[in-house]
This record gives structure tokens, sequence and C-alpha cells, in this order.
């Protein structure tokens, strides 16, 4: 493969990723899968620019960077040459034999469907321009304690914020901070709801990360379900004991001040059984849904907090646009 130069190291000027980076990426990539070893001599500046219609400059900085990763030297006169390190054995330097094995699966799959191998190499390539777009775009990371509120939370501040959002779980956040530099340069904030946001901001303080809460609300659906129970319906309300019961109950009393409303927290086994035996119906924060379904299949839930406050997500967009154009 000297000086042969691989179709999927085409770049493309649609992408929002500078094109030298598209390029050291792309030659990194074949490094790490072993078409490119040790000691290779890449195309010159020159040769590289014409194929692929960019600048000598693009190039340059591309091979640049490959140098400052350890994985090239430029001599003078010599040109450009590959080093390997000396752990690295193919596509396990940078990734386990699982996602090897998954690779192979997936190529495997594609012969099976009768395609040549050139159209699988382009599938590849307009796979990695697709990720390498989606790395370049501004992210947040969002952190709660259930997936299901942060899968829906998500998908709220996704529709309405110019920014990723990546999610990740309370109880993950330590072994993520562990990975300072990566997680830095990958995102620009991290948004948590305000039940967690002193946890969330004692766990984070190694980052070099600006932590925002947002307040949360019962949805309009919940609401008019509140507003139809009858004087006197006996309400169960059970949550989490990190979440506020004050606030959680005066959610409900805004709307109805005439039901009959007990409360339990999770984990408290013996006010938790005489409160799901008791209620007609139950309003529950997520991680607590569980516990009543094992007792009363089919019981009557609502939701507390099933969505992110209008206000609060204006508050948040204003912090996100300061900071993206710093």
């Amino acid at each position: 493969m000297q000086n042969h130069i691989p179709q999927v190291w085409q770049v493309s000027r649609a992408a929002p990723v500078p094109l030298y980076k598209q390029l050291a990426d792309k030659i990194k990539w074949s490094i790490h899968l072993g078409n490119v070893q040790n000691g290779w001599k890449l195309p010159s500046v020159r040769a590289l620019a014409k194929e692929l219609d960019v600048s000598v400059d693009t190039v340059r900085a591309a091979y640049k960077i490959l140098e400052d990763s350890g994985l090239a030297v430029s001599r003078p006169h010599h040109g450009t040459e590959v080093i390997v390190p000396s752990d690295t054995n193919g596509l396990l330097a940078d990734v386990c034999k699982a996602e090897e094995d998954a690779f192979s699966n997936i190529i495997n799959r594609c012969f099976d469907k009768g395609m040549e191998k050139d159209q699988i190499e382009s599938l590849f390539a307009r796979v990695l321009d697709q990720e390498l777009q989606s790395q370049s775009e501004a992210r947040i990371l969002f952190v709660e304690c259930n997936e299901e509120d942060s899968r829906r939370f998500r998908e709220q501040l996704s529709s309405i914020l110019d920014v990723r959002v990546d999610i990740a779980m309370v109880d993950d956040l330590d072994n993520l901070c562990k990975l300072q530099s990566e997680m830095n340069q990958r995102y620009k904030a991290i948004v948590t709801t305000f039940f967690h946001y002193s946890t969330v901001m004692l766990r984070a303080q190694s980052l070099k990360l600006p932590v925002y809460g947002v307040v949360t609300e019962m949805s309009g659906e919940a609401l008019q379900n509140i507003r139809r129970f009858k004087s006197g319906q006996k309400v169960g309300v059970i949550i989490r004991p990190s979440h506020s019961l004050d606030y959680l109950m005066g959610l409900i009393t805004n709307v109805r001040d005439d039901l009959d409303i007990r409360c339990a927290l999770l984990g408290n086994r013996e006010t938790l059984d005489d409160v799901i035996s008791w209620a007609d119906v139950f309003i529950v924060s997520r991680p607590c849904e569980r516990e009543v379904l094992i007792r009363r299949q089919d019981a009557e839930i609502l939701y507390f907090c099933d969505s992110i406050n209008a206000q609060s997500i204006g508050i948040l967009r204003e912090n996100l646009n300061y900071l993206l154009v710093e």
C-alpha cells in the first residue's frame, strides 16, 4: 500500500469538521485498522493535496496532527513515515476485541447481501463522516437518576436547543469525571434537575464545566387528571428520599386541596406497603413506579416531573448561547 491513497481518505467540505482534522482522523483510522503499517511512507504533501483536491496546507496540518499524536515522523528529503506504537495490534490499539468482532459481523452481513469491497469501504467512510460531524457538534451532558426520565428530558431539550444532548446516570458521574480531558473537550456544560443539582455539582467539581439546574414540572395531561379526581380521593404519593416532598406535594395541592393524600418514601417498606394497599390512585416519581406495579398491577399511576418548564429552558438557552460564542 506504499504511497497508495485510499478512497476512504476523501474529505467533505460540507462537514463542519475542518478538512485537515477530517484527513488526520481518517489516516489515524487506517493506521489503527492495520491498513497502514509501521514504517510505511505516506504520500507526499503535494501528491495527496492534488488527489484529494485540497490545499497543501491542509495536508501539512493533518500530518502535523499525526506527528503530535506520535503516529508519524517527517524527515527532510525522506517524507513522512508512519510510526505504529509497539503495543498496537490492528484495531486492538483503540478498541476491544468485542468491538472488532462486531465490525467483522457487520462486514460479513454486507458480503452476504452481495456488497462489493469498495461498497463496504464507502459505507464505512460515510458512517465515519457522519460520526465526525456528530463529534463536532456542541454537546451538553444531561444527568439524571432514571433512564426513562433522562431519555424524555433529552428529547425535550434536543427539540428546543441547538445542541446535542447526551445522557448519564448520577451513579456513573464519578467514573466519567475521571476522564477529565475528554469530558472538558466534548461537553460545553452539564445539566441536571434541581433534585440532583447539589450532588452533581459536588461530583463534577474536578471538571472545568458549568453545571446548570433546571426545574421540572408535571405535564398538562397529569394536571388535568388530578383536576378530575373526586373530592376526598385517596391518593398515594411515593418518591425517592432524595426528592423534595414539600415541593412535589405543592404541585398537587396547588391544583386540588381537597384530596386525601398519604406519602411514602422508597425504602421505607412498612409505610410503602400501607400506602400502596390503601390508595385508589398514585402519583409517583418514575423510579418508584415498579414498587407500585409489583403490588398493584392494575394501579392508576400519574407521574411527577414529566417535563422541564419553559422558563428553565429559556434560561438554559441563554447560558448556552453565551458559552457557544466564547
